[in-house]
């Protein structure tokens, strides 16, 4: 996350597309200027200090000036690129940053995802066109476009972007808002505007499991919760509350994961007797929506 200065002249160093047509590990690097680069097809990863970034196509990556930066594995052949060289201002800042933005400046994530948001790329273009027209307003003119494209990625950034950890955790906020059915990857993805890919390599990354597996055990917890507060409860209404189609589907997934039938394990608990293996997680009568 990055503030970036609105107030003053922005000016370029460099602008161009690139196309990488063998693949190409990013350089080990600090540099002098802000490099923004966006993929307009293909895949990269790259480092921003010690974070990996897996960038896809239509997403733009800040490269902020004074910290390292660096590829550990090439990117896909014929990967396309934009790029910019912005020379920072006093008031640009990378580290320490507060929640709310200084007077004048704009608030950015390192990684802003541009699907849907064509207008992005559009300025991309239009700026690296500016800058090799080399007329005498192109360097005011770049300035200006400069700034709209700061505050084209400020309001995507609060759309979708940010590091594996951010996906991950508005994935997992998204997951628990709806504990009365599964929400698919697809559905996911869509509402952070990131690809299916990006979701679930950020899933894999921070909880080892893929979304559909982390829904799964949290609804078969809640279930186990369920059976032993609300013994009255049965097979259906506990299957209905948490998204499985029926009965059926629940106690299958359910012996999947435990090895013992959802009603066994029901009865084993009037007997007071444990089964190994299956944790308990408390759960409030708020949490209940009773379905007949």
């Amino acid at each position: 996350m990055g503030y970036y200065d609105i107030t003053v002249p922005r000016r370029l160093e460099l602008s161009h597309p690139n196309v990488h047509h063998k693949g190409l590990v990013h350089p080990r690097r600090i540099m002098q200027v802000h490099d923004f680069l966006y993929i307009t097809e293909g895949e990269w990863e790259i480092f921003l200090g010690e974070k990996p970034y897996l960038l896809e196509k239509d997403d733009m990556i800040i490269l902020h000036a004074g910290v390292e930066h660096y590829g550990n594995k090439p990117c896909l052949p014929e990967t396309k690129v934009y790029f910019l060289h912005v020379f920072p201002e006093e008031r640009d800042s990378f580290r320490e940053i507060s929640e709310t933005p200084p007077h004048g400046c704009v608030k950015i994530a390192n990684v802003v995802h541009c699907r849907g948001n064509l207008e992005i790329k559009k300025l991309f273009k239009e700026i690296i066109s500016t800058f090799w027209n080399g007329t005498p307003q192109s360097v005011s003119k770049n300035s200006v476009l400069l700034h709209m494209l700061l505050l084209r990625a400020s309001e995507a950034e609060n759309a979708g972007s940010g590091s594996e950890a951010d996906i991950t955790e508005r994935c997992i906020n998204i997951i628990n808002s709806h504990p009365e059915r599964f929400v698919s990857p697809e559905e996911m993805a869509r509402a952070l505007f990131v690809s299916e890919r990006t979701l679930r390599n950020a899933f894999k990354r921070s909880h080892n499991t893929t979304p559909y597996n982390y829904q799964r055990d949290l609804k078969l917890k809640r279930a186990i919760a369920l059976m032993r507060e609300y013994p009255e409860m049965t097979m259906r209404e506990i299957a209905l509350n948490l998204g499985f189609a029926d009965d059926s589907h629940f106690s299958k997934v359910f012996k999947s994961v435990y090895g013992v039938s959802p009603a066994n394990y029901k009865n084993s608990l009037a007997e007071k007797d444990e089964v190994p293996g299956i944790s308990f997680m408390p759960i409030s009568e708020n949490d209940i929506v009773r379905q007949c």
